[in-house]
């Protein structure tokens, strides 16, 4: 069974939509792209929401499901967010349910027959309750008159997240030909948008051409750079300094075993004594500088209980800093939060979208530093071996399966290594159009430390020393070892290839080495230092850069990174925080 057509006249339907969303969502007014998508769907077209995690998706489908008759089918694979909706509703006055694994059979028994008698406006299903018969035959009986495929971008083996239980939904479209179809996705490529509409047959006859809506990936609010890390001691620096200056934030590593050992270096560095000795539930008090948080572990590993206890202390804390795995990132709907940290790299630019997509949802300026060492690659790529031996499909599957999650490692690894702005990277990869756009605030283009302004008696020393190290170094070097240089690092490899021999070696020591990258970032983009474009980024003093080195152009300046000469406060129990 299923709805029939449009459901009034224009001017009805507006004034109708308006009380829905005042009355039942108690909202004033729509977010950009919601109202169109909502009209569209209202009017018995299918339709393709391409919108970021905290821009309102859900509403797109919610508020339809409310003002059209019969229910709502809602196709997604987690299940707590489920949870999380179903309750949002419920607190909403809206009938609603959800049909999965974590429901004991003689309460699914009673949600399948309240589905069959139309008790529900919204019912929530994960894509492998298809496989059931029983679920299958209450749906033939149920008037169902919007489908909703959520994360959508999963029905696509060009996607990032494919899961071979999506491509059944096909079927179940077919199953109601007379209802409307909304396909939902916070990442979408072109690529994507286009596999996610022929999968799912939309605009095949008797179906129109579905309306396509993709709004709201510009966040001109989050401060996005990549900061080259040699070695943990460094990323650590990078992550403290989030702290002690925005106090809010999460810290994303790529294994369990990863997480917990960041966790332990800030607890052990930051934590008194007294709470140390009492490590069980919630988190625990840090003081970083003059900045009071609670650190908190999050990872997909942790009982249940726990998970559920760090959820909580993280909606509750004043100052909460997760150190997480990815497991931490559904249901997470606070928007103060000031910094995401990467500690490893992402496997793909859409996972690294969501996740930063975290801060600053009030719209208010936020972080966002990726710490990069090439080491991370080797944790993607065994990754990317795992995900690729558990797959669940065929071997000719699986084999197109990891060819795509080595190109998204590619298309990340392009990011990290991109000289262009860094959010035009971003749009451009999700299809939007950026053509005079400027750029809100990146490392590439200046923006990671804030406005440029003219350089100190003491920054124009420092600034003279580098360019005078990378113009000896003769184009053949990357930034770390003209860092190391520098830096009079002791590494042997230096004395081998005769560098420690420069009259720039150890000009700089005890300078902290991030400072030291983010100054040739800058100059990068000031068009002082020549960057190669392969995998080694080799630099090169530019005749721009000389005449700055010869400090011939006076009015020369660069947004000058804050400095990491930090002491931590307290005692030291290991020393891997020196300041």
């Amino acid at each position: 069974m299923a709805s029939d057509g449009p459901i009034g006249a224009a001017n009805d339907v507006e004034q109708r939509l308006r009380e829905t969303l005042r009355q039942t969502f108690r909202h004033d007014d729509f977010r950009t792209g919601q109202r169109e998508a909502i009209l569209e769907a209202l009017a018995g077209r299918d339709v393709l929401v391409v919108m970021p995690t905290g821009s309102g998706k859900s509403l797109c489908y919610q508020l339809p499901a409310v003002m059209l008759p019969g229910t709502a089918l809602v196709i997604s694979p987690l299940i707590a967010l489920m949870k999380d909706q179903v309750e949002a509703l419920a607190a909403l006055g809206v009938p609603a349910t959800f049909i999965n694994s974590s429901v004991p059979a003689s309460e699914l028994n009673r949600r399948l027959v309240g589905l069959a008698a139309g008790k529900y406006k919204l019912v929530y299903a994960a894509p492998e309750r298809f496989r059931s018969e029983v679920f299958v035959e209450t749906l033939r009986k149920a008037a169902v008159s919007l489908l909703v495929v959520d994360e959508a971008h999963c029905i696509s083996q060009w996607g990032h997240d494919f899961r071979p239980d999506y491509l059944a939904l096909r079927h179940v479209a077919a199953m109601f030909p007379h209802a409307r179809i909304m396909a939902v996705t916070a990442t979408a490529t072109p690529d994507v948008r286009r596999d996610i509409v022929a999968q799912l047959g939309l605009g095949e006859a008797p179906r129109k051409p579905p309306a396509t809506h993709v709004h709201g990936f510009a966040r001109p609010n989050l401060n996005i750079s990549v900061v080259r890390c040699r070695t943990h001691l460094e990323k650590a620096r990078e992550v403290v300094d989030c702290i002690r200056d925005l106090g809010r934030g999460i810290v994303y590593c790529a294994t369990t075993r990863q997480a917990e050992r960041t966790f332990s270096m800030l607890a052990e560095q930051y934590a008194s004594p007294l709470v140390l000795a009492d490590r069980g539930g919630g988190g625990l008090a840090i003081t970083v500088g003059d900045r009071r948080c609670e650190l908190i572990l999050y990872h997909g590993k942790l009982p249940d209980s726990a998970r559920a206890e760090a959820h909580a202390r993280f909606m509750e804390a004043e100052n909460p800093v997760v150190v997480a795995t990815v497991a931490f990132g559904m249901g997470i709907d606070r928007p103060d939060l000031r910094f995401v940290v990467h500690w490893d790299m992402p496997g793909s630019i859409e996972a690294y979208y969501q996740e930063i997509g975290r801060a600053g949802r009030d719209g208010k300026p936020s972080r966002c530093r990726l710490l990069f060492n090439y080491a991370d690659v080797h944790t993607q790529e065994f990754l990317l071996g795992n995900a690729s031996d558990n797959a669940d499909q065929p071997s000719e599957d699986a084999a197109e399966f990891l060819a795509t999650k080595r190109r998204k490692l590619d298309e990340m690894l392009a990011f990290v290594d991109t000289r262009k702005c860094r959010h035009r990277f971003i749009l451009d990869y999700f299809g939007e159009d950026t053509s005079g756009m400027p750029c809100p605030g990146c490392d590439n283009c200046g923006g990671a430390a804030g406005a440029a302004r003219p350089l100190t008696e003491p920054q124009w020393t420092i600034l003279q020393k580098v360019l005078s190290c990378v113009a000896r170094m003769k184009g053949r070097f990357g930034p770390r070892r003209i860092a190391q240089v520098l830096t009079g690092d002791d590494d042997p490899v230096l004395e081998e290839k005769g560098l420690t021999a420069l009259s720039t070696y150890g000009i700089l020591q005890g300078f902290p080495i991030p400072t030291i990258y983010r100054l040739l970032d800058a100059l990068a983009a000031a068009g002082c230092i020549e960057v190669s474009d392969d995998a080694y980024h080799l630099m090169s003093i530019t005749p721009k850069g000389v005449s700055v080195a010869r400090r011939q152009l006076r009015d020369f300046a660069i947004p000058w990174p804050a400095s990491d000469r930090r002491p931590p406060s307290g005692r030291r129990r290991k020393k891997w925080y020196n300041g």
